[in-house]
């Protein structure tokens, strides 16, 4: 709970606190008097404790939410925390680092799916694309991302799960180097968020083009427009949660004794005119990625089907990641996917100020979603049926046990403990078994290449490693030279 003084500066505390009235200040340890206070929850550990406490070192501001100079914020949703800044040669590396490791996500995933289109009428291809299990496991961990958003009190070991998932798949840049090398400022922070589709579009038009010229020097097809749409199409795939769950953030506001302030950056007031107009930004923001893109996306599938050319090499070369994997009949379920995102974001967004109401609604949206993948079986391949619903399962039961760990926490430890383990358990096995699923595709993709039907599934281990040895020797005999060739040169050149 917080204590906030006539003057708006503000002492945050872990127990309850309460507001004095300022034109009536009461003794707050009489209880007649306690009616005339209100409660505020603490955002973070800053906390302390007592009416006359202070903010910890490094935090400042309304309920202790902003961080003083030489701190960064840092930290996960709505628990930022304040941590003392690095030396600025440390923060460049990190950043550098952030940034080297979030190309190399994305471009697995780009480079996968471009490794799936050359699967096209080749033999049992439905259960050897790769980029449909990445696919899967990015939504599972973007749920796990938002459903930890619900402030119902969950464990810390998860939440410290969960805050590495939202590094990974929300291009995060809410941490402690970010904000010590540019600064806390929320809007500064979205305006990074709206440049990332802009710079990345400008990325893969340079890489793609720079391949194209390489290969026309050389004499070689480059089928660059094909593969430059499709990376567009997946790093648009892989970005648009993130956009509107940034975007949304312009849009939730809380009160604090009469004054709404921004909850991501609460000594900033909403309702002002620079808001609103951050809020048209939003607005406009939202509309194009909640509803331009996918409905767009979702006519072109549909043309395709109407003139039956999903099946054909060009669509699948530059749309197909948006279809693939699933039954020829389920085109469409990839549209279904997004309005689960968007309402899961929504949920976060409207619900802000009731933490199990927003677990409640979540819980149904799953219920819906795993119903709907039950019934229609959207997948082509029974593993990846399996690997959705495996998802759907966990994050729907992390939800549920998490709402039962927030009952018992206080009264029965034991309990509570061995649901925190449980969850822990729970999405931990997920992620293992979907990483062995992952690594047994690219096995059979790596298979493939020393077996004759070209899938990978016919192919001993030590029939690899001879196939590998066989390419290896054939590739010193190309590329050797000898000392009577060296020799020869030498003397021409003399």
């Amino acid at each position: 709970q917080t204590y906030l003084s006539p003057t708006a500066q503000v002492a945050a505390l872990q127990v309850s606190r309460y507001l004095a009235s300022p034109s009536s200040p009461r003794d707050p340890s009489s209880p007649s008097d306690w009616e005339l206070y209100q409660f505020y929850e603490c955002e973070n550990s800053a906390c302390q404790g007592g009416f006359d406490a202070a903010c910890e070192a490094g935090y400042t501001d309304n309920l202790c939410g902003t961080c003083t100079p030489g701190y960064g914020l840092g930290g996960y949703g709505n628990d930022n925390q304040c941590w003392e800044c690095m030396s600025p040669a440390a923060n460049v590396i990190l950043i550098l680092l952030f940034f080297v490791g979030l190309i190399l996500v994305i471009t697995l995933i780009v480079v996968s799916v471009l490794q799936d289109n050359n699967l096209f009428g080749k033999h049992n291809a439905d259960s050897r694309y790769i980029s449909v299990i990445l696919k899967i496991l990015w939504n599972h961990v973007q749920m796990g991302s938002i459903i930890v958003e619900f402030r119902i009190g969950w464990p810390t070991a998860l939440k410290s799960i969960f805050e590495v998932f939202n590094r990974i798949s929300n291009l995060n840049y809410n941490f402690r180097t970010f904000n010590c090398a540019f600064g806390t400022d929320f809007f500064g922070r979205l305006v990074v968020y709206f440049c990332t589709p802009i710079v990345a579009v400008l990325a893969t038009c340079v890489g793609f083009g720079a391949a194209w010229y390489i290969r026309r020097t050389q004499g070689k097809p480059a089928f660059v427009r094909e593969m430059l749409v499709t990376a567009n199409v997946v790093i648009t795939f892989l970005l648009y949660p993130t956009l509107l769950r940034q975007v949304a953030d312009v849009f939730i506001c809380r009160d604090i004794y009469g004054t709404t302030y921004l909850q991501q950056q609460l000594d900033y007031v909403c309702g002002t005119d620079h808001h609103w107009r951050w809020i048209g930004v939003g607005i406009a923001f939202a509309v194009v990625y909640s509803l331009l893109l996918p409905l767009s996306a979702l006519a072109m599938l549909a043309y395709h089907e109407r003139d039956n050319t999903l099946a054909s090499r060009e669509c699948i070369n530059t749309v197909g990641f948006l279809y693939r994997g699933y039954r020829r009949t389920r085109w469409f379920w990839e549209a279904l996917v997004h309005l689960r995102k968007i309402a899961m974001v929504a949920i976060v967004v409207i619900g802000v100020d009731e933490p199990r109401l927003q677990a409640y609604t979540c819980l149904w949206v799953l219920s819906a979603a795993l119903l709907l993948n039950l019934y229609f079986v959207p997948w082509a391949h029974q593993t990846t049926n399996r690997a959705e619903n495996l998802s759907l399962v966990t994050i729907f039961s992390t939800i549920n046990i998490g709402l039962l760990y927030n009952e018992v926490y206080s009264n029965q430890r034991g309990l509570s403990v061995f649901l925190a383990v449980f969850m822990l358990v729970l999405n931990f096995t997920t992620m293992v078994l979907f990483i062995f699923i992952y690594l047994n595709k690219v096995r059979l993709a790596f298979y493939s290449y020393f077996d004759a039907n070209g899938d990978g599934d016919n192919v001993s281990t030590r029939q690899v490693w001879d196939g590998v040895k066989f390419k290896l020797g054939s590739l010193r005999k190309r590329y050797a030279v000898g000392p009577d060739v060296w020799a020869g040169q030498s003397a021409v050149g003399e």
